[in-house]
């Protein structure tokens, strides 16, 4: 009699029971979720979103210059600047949630540093127009006497 035939059938096994050392399991693991967006095209959506965004805020400008409507340009500039966070958010992962965070971390340090530079001008100010204030009126603290 002939001798039968055996077939095995296994995932990731060569013949003779062990694992193949190639680069079919490497290039497995390397692979990301489909569907999922790998870091690198989350950056990239990330600069896109961003790059569409200042277009977009400087043909407002160049609108509100030609109009004058000032505030009408502020008030889209804000809707873009939180939709296009929101997008941002959405599209590029941690790298969006990153470059968002990190643009309102940079508006508050700034607007803080503006806060304080305005209220040092203001101490100025005050210092400079005699130190009391009276009502609205800034005086020396002579109410006008020459003594």
């Amino acid at each position: 009699m002939a001798e039968p035939i055996t077939i095995l059938v296994g995932k990731g096994q060569q013949p003779d029971g062990t694992a193949p050392t190639s680069e079919s399991n490497s290039a497995l693991t390397k692979t990301s979720e489909p569907g999922k967006p790998n870091y690198q095209q989350q950056a990239i959506n990330t600069a896109l979103i961003q790059a569409g965004k200042q277009m977009m805020m400087s043909g407002m400008y160049v609108y509100g210059n030609i109009t004058g409507d000032y505030a009408s340009v502020q008030t889209m500039n804000s809707v873009m600047s939180i939709g296009a966070d929101v997008l941002m958010v959405a599209k590029g992962g941690w790298i969006g949630a990153i470059a968002v965070g990190t643009k309102y971390a940079v508006n508050f340090a700034n607007s803080f540093v503006e806060q304080r530079q305005n209220d040092f001008a203001n101490a100025l100010a005050v210092q400079r127009a005699g130190g009391i204030m009276e009502g609205n009126i800034y005086t020396n603290g002579s109410r006008g006497t020459n003594g």
